[in-house]
């Protein structure tokens, strides 16, 4: 994932009390009168409101969303983010201080769960959970539990790399060791590369795949449609996305693999040419970033997922779910497409 992390000023106001001296004081008068109840909002020393930090991130309640400039309503607030991914119904974005925010479907907490705070360096989303890691590698999961794929994440810190799965997760320490916790149907979980030295892992509905120093792929897990067989050999390779039966990968070029299940081109329809610079695996639709930031998809096109991608160039990052797909602009702003059964699309921030 690219990531564009930024932090926003914010500004302290400081109210001094005067005072005056002289020759004679004169004695105070016994004053009785009841004070008037005053309802009105307190102000600076410019007449504007106080800053005040509602939620306890450290960001005034006026810059929570806003863009960089610590001048409070000096644009029109929105929230700069700089990496996401899409789970199966829902989404997950971070933004420029690492908080994180999600929407779409909320069945099993997976939107309502997530963590509040700043300082969340990466995140992934799962089929009903959702998964981030903090400043110092801790990881925080949330949603869905039915398989311990929340409550069986490890507590200690110095993590590397996370991605959340069907009802499983895995993640990366900081030697590069993987790790998986959750439903262990077809060993995805026991089935983990042995060996140090890996530097990404895509955990998908029931396989994962991880990619080791030297850009070789190792998946692992459920191989019925080939989405672990059919993972291409060699080195070299510099990016990978798995989701439910499919998965794709970038090479040294940017040139796109994709293997497993082909029931509507998500495999086969891969573009031919190389520049590319990130890509995306969803349920059976897959997309992918080239070098100017433009968005190509294919695949199963039955709500959009592929003929609604947003033209232009300059997007930063990528994420397909079941049957949506979410990517950050060159302004930091969130668009999505395809389905929007759940809010997938119009809940976004």
């Amino acid at each position: 994932m690219h990531r564009s992390m930024s932090l926003c000023g914010w500004v302290f106001f400081l109210v001094a009390a005067g005072c005056s001296a002289g020759l004679d004081t004169p004695t105070p008068t016994d004053d009785t009168s009841t004070p008037a109840d005053d309802t009105s909002t307190p102000a600076d020393d410019t007449g504007g409101p106080v800053v005040t930090d509602e939620d306890g991130d450290g960001v005034p309640a006026e810059e929570d969303c806003d863009d960089n400039d610590p001048t409070l309503g000096a644009v029109v607030d929105f929230c700069l983010y700089g990496d996401l991914d899409a789970g199966d119904g829902h989404s997950c974005a971070l933004d420029a201080w690492g908080g994180l925010v999600c929407w779409g479907d909320d069945t099993e907490g997976q939107v309502s769960g997530a963590p509040t705070g700043t300082g969340h360096t990466g995140l992934s989303a799962g089929q009903d959970h959702g998964c981030a890691l903090d400043a110092v590698g801790a990881l925080a999961c949330w949603g869905g539990d039915g398989y311990r794929q929340v409550s069986d994440a490890p507590a200690d810190a110095g993590h590397t790399g996370v991605s959340a799965g069907g009802h499983h997760s895995c993640a990366l320490d900081a030697a590069g060791s993987v790790l998986c916790w959750g439903d262990n149907a077809f060993g995805k979980v026991t089935g983990t590369p042995a060996g140090k030295g890996h530097v990404a892992l895509s955990a998908g509905w029931h396989h994962n795949c991880a990619l080791d120093a030297t850009g070789a792929i190792a998946c692992w897990g459920g191989d019925n449609s080939g989405q672990v067989s059919g993972a291409p050999a060699g080195s070299g390779h510099t990016a990978l996305a798995t989701n439910s039966v499919h998965s794709c990968a970038l090479d040294a070029v940017g040139s796109i693999t994709c293997w497993g299940l082909d029931s509507a081109g998500q495999v086969s329809a891969a573009p031919l040419d190389a520049g590319h610079t990130g890509v995306s695996a969803g349920g059976f639709h897959s997309c992918a970033l080239d070098a100017a930031g433009s968005i190509a998809c294919w695949g199963d096109d039955t709500l959009g997922q592929v003929s609604g991608a947003p033209k232009g160039t300059g997007h930063i990052a990528l994420g397909s779910g079941d049957a949506h797909s979410c990517a950050i602009d060159a302004l930091g702003g969130v668009v999505c497409w395809g389905d929007d059964a759940l809010g997938q699309i119009t809940d976004a921030p």
